[in-house]
């Protein structure tokens, strides 16, 4: 299943440049991948992105982008091949948290996040935003203690569980379904969501309340963790003004002081139009799985005995 799932989205590669979502999607998935090269000296991780997914981490990735880092996104895991890694740390994690998450007693352990944070280092990333990146924060922190940390959110918890539940909070419904469950783990995902405290029920659905609870201890655990000297609360309205503060980027050094706008880079319509594109062509993969044997089974019998019907019916007509 899973080399008829990649063929199909292969067969789909030459309608990319045609479609600028496909495009995205496939890339998403790793079908687009490239192979990344290990840097001549390993990185050091300076700025940390503690926030959760939809709190505007692309737009931060931008931005530290434009301020010369190199910023690591839950693109990057897909586009690079770095899921392995962080399955592996994902495994870690399950068997000694016994089921419970990060802000509840159930931190990630250092030598379980080594491989993943050595991974970052040799591909020359000195930043990191989004999921899952967003969960070893502390670690990241240990390693580097001189490191500063941007908790990104949004204007409040109800409307990042929004977000959150219309866009990639489907994907654990998505990763336990054909075709998506043979391309990425699905346990993947749902550890993602779990290890923050975000409960995933058997189906793999998400609740906004339960989404929201999470997301205001997840805030709280943050504050409470890094010291307020290396900590900002950055919302993308908030601009370039508090992480330049942080940063200690004053003149020209900081872009707005230059009249340049803080990057908007809003994901919440690409995702939504992902979410859509998995929940249909889950329902294809269900309906095609009872339809197909089906129309297999009509179409031998109508090999075995539909050519003696028409015979006879030849012959009665004479």
């Amino acid at each position: 299943p899973m080399r008829c799932t990649v063929f199909v989205l292969l067969c789909l590669v030459p309608f990319v440049e045609a479609n600028s979502v496909l495009a995205d999607i496939l890339s998403t998935l790793g079908v687009t991948r490239v192979v990344q090269p290990d840097v001549a000296v390993p990185e050091t991780v300076q700025v940390i992105g503690a926030g959760f997914g939809r709190t505007g981490t692309e737009s931060l990735q931008t931005a530290l982008q434009e301020l010369g880092y190199k910023a690591y996104h839950m693109r990057e895991v897909l586009d690079n091949g770095h899921e392995p890694a962080w399955h592996r740390l994902a495994d870690a994690h399950k068997r000694v948290s016994q089921g419970k998450s990060i802000p509840k007693g159930g931190q990630i352990r250092d030598q379980d996040a080594e491989e993943v944070m050595d991974l970052l280092a040799r591909k020359g990333y000195n930043a990191t935003t989004d999921f899952p990146a967003s969960l070893i924060f502390e670690n990241l922190l240990r390693r580097n203690p001189n490191a500063k940390v941007i908790l990104s959110v949004r204007t409040s918890p109800a409307a990042w569980a929004k977000s959150f539940v219309s866009t990639i909070g489907q994907f654990s419904w998505h990763m336990k379904r054909a075709p998506l469950c043979y391309l990425i783990s699905p346990t993947f995902v749902t550890w993602i969501y779990e290890a923050c405290g975000i409960f995933v029920d058997e189906e793999g659905i998400v609740k906004s309340d339960d989404a929201s609870e999470a997301y205001s201890q997840w805030l709280d655990y943050v504050k409470a963790t890094v010291p307020a000297s290396q900590l900002v609360v950055h919302k993308p309205q908030d601009g370039w003004e508090p992480i330049c503060k942080l940063l200690e980027l004053s003149g020209d050094a900081c872009p707005a002081n230059q009249g340049r706008p803080y990057p908007h880079k809003n994901e919440g319509k690409f995702l939504a139009q992902v979410a859509t594109f998995f929940t249909v062509l889950a329902y294809v993969f269900m309906v095609g799985k009872f339809l197909l044997p089906t129309l297999l089974v009509l179409w031998v019998l109508r090999r075995m005995f539909g050519g003696s019907h028409v015979a006879g019916a030849a012959k009665k007509s004479q």
